[in-house]
C-alpha cells in the first residue's frame, strides 16, 4: 500500500513539474510575440554595425554582367555556358561571391 501511494506522489510531483515548465515556456513566448508585436525586437535580433555590408547596386538592363561581358567582348560569341563559367570565375576573383564559413 505504502508503494503504490510513493509511485502516485512521485506522479504526481513528476506531472506539477512538467506543467511548471510547460507554462513558464508559454509566459516566454507569449511575451515574446507581445514585443513583437509592439515592434521592439530583443537585443540578440538587432544586426551590428559591422555586419552591414553594402551590396552593389544591379542596374535595369544586365547590371554586373553586362559589364563584365563590356569588358571582356569576346566573351560574347561564346555560348551561355561558358559565358556563365568566366562570371562567375571572374566574381570569385572581385570578392563578390557570398562565401561559406
Amino acid at each position: 500500500m505504502f508503494e503504490s501511494a510513493l509511485l502516485t506522489n512521485l506522479l504526481l510531483g513528476g506531472i506539477l513539474v512538467l506543467l511548471a515548465l510547460a507554462l513558464r515556456q508559454l509566459g516566454r513566448v507569449a511575451a515574446r510575440l507581445e514585443r513583437i508585436g509592439r515592434g521592439e525586437a530583443p537585443p540578440s535580433a538587432l544586426p551590428d554595425a559591422a555586419e552591414k555590408v553594402e551590396e552593389p547596386a544591379e542596374e535595369a538592363g544586365g547590371g554586373m554582367f553586362e559589364r563584365f561581358l563590356e569588358a571582356n567582348p569576346g566573351l560574347r560569341d561564346e555560348s551561355k555556358a561558358d559565358q556563365s563559367a568566366a562570371y562567375r570565375r571572374w566574381r570569385k576573383a572581385q570578392g563578390l561571391n557570398w562565401q561559406s564559413r
